[in-house]
């Protein structure tokens, strides 16, 4: 659910390539701190949209903490959350600066200026998209979990892909793999069976938004790679969950939420 052109964070050898011990950030996470950044100093961010740039500057803390604790999965979920809010921030900043500048221009500008304005925010967020487009990404929704025992998604989890679909179908040479996991309760099989299940649901749920079958890929990840301990109910919850990995633009697989390039077990499925 990676997004603006990527820079180099620090000027140590640590931050360039990394420090024995210490994970690298991906590219969701060096775009993120990009666009938070640029968001931050925008003036006009700064003065209009103050609380979706300070939402979007916790995401990012916690993609921070996610890297030290070397669980990528975490860091890619909330990367994508960072420049989410980033880029909204950016365009309710926009917005509010035009009706400011609308507002106190005379009458004779004022359509102009708007007209002007909006050509700049459109172009942001076109530079913004094809940024996008250069990589691949791996959202893991905080909003699609399911029951234990369940493969079933409640209608705001389906609803909450309706952005994923939309994307999809905005850039028909992308592919989509979803990965389906569980908690560490109940057998193996049981286990193996049920996260390929929530997966086959997720698919469902983007082809009945219009995806072709034929560009969705899933894979059945059991209880492999939790994102948080199986030994209370709230870690449970959370690792009862699908990962939605988008391809790069020439339709290979960025890293997955179980941490492997390798593609996918299970080939395309058409029921």
């Amino acid at each position: 659910m990676g997004k603006t052109a990527l820079y180099v964070f620090g000027a140590s050898a640590c931050v360039l390539f990394g420090c024995a011990g210490t994970p690298q950030p991906d590219a969701a996470l060096i775009a993120a701190r990009s666009q938070v950044a640029a968001a931050g100093n925008n003036a006009a961010v700064v003065s209009y949209a103050t609380p979706q740039l300070q939402t979007a500057q916790g995401a990012l803390g916690q993609a921070e903490v996610a890297l030290s604790d070397a669980d990528m999965a975490r860091v890619d979920h909330y990367a994508f959350l960072a420049s989410r809010d980033a880029e909204t921030a950016q365009e309710i900043a926009q917005a509010k600066k035009a009706q400011q500048v609308v507002a106190n221009a005379p009458l004779a500008r004022s359509q102009a200026l708007l007209e002007n304005e909006r050509l700049e925010a459109q172009k942001a967020r076109a530079e913004a998209a094809q940024a996008r487009s250069q990589q691949g990404l791996v959202v893991t929704p905080r909003d699609i979990v399911f029951r234990s025992g369940s493969a079933q998604l409640d209608p705001q989890a389906a609803a909450n892909l309706q952005e994923v679909a939309q994307y999809l179908r905005n850039n028909p040479d992308r592919k989509v793999l979803i990965e389906g996991f569980t908690d560490s309760t109940g057998s193996a099989a049981l286990n193996q069976q049920l996260s390929q299940e929530r997966a086959d649901a997720v698919r469902l749920a983007l082809a009945n938004e219009g995806v072709d079958q034929s560009r969705i890929e899933i894979r059945g990840m059991g209880p492999s790679a939790p994102i948080a301990s199986n030994v209370n109910t709230a870690g449970r919850l959370l690792n009862r969950r699908v990962a939605i990995v988008i391809s790069n633009a020439d339709g290979t697989f960025p890293e997955t939420a179980s941490g492997s390039t390798t593609p996918p077990l299970l080939a395309p499925v058409s029921r």
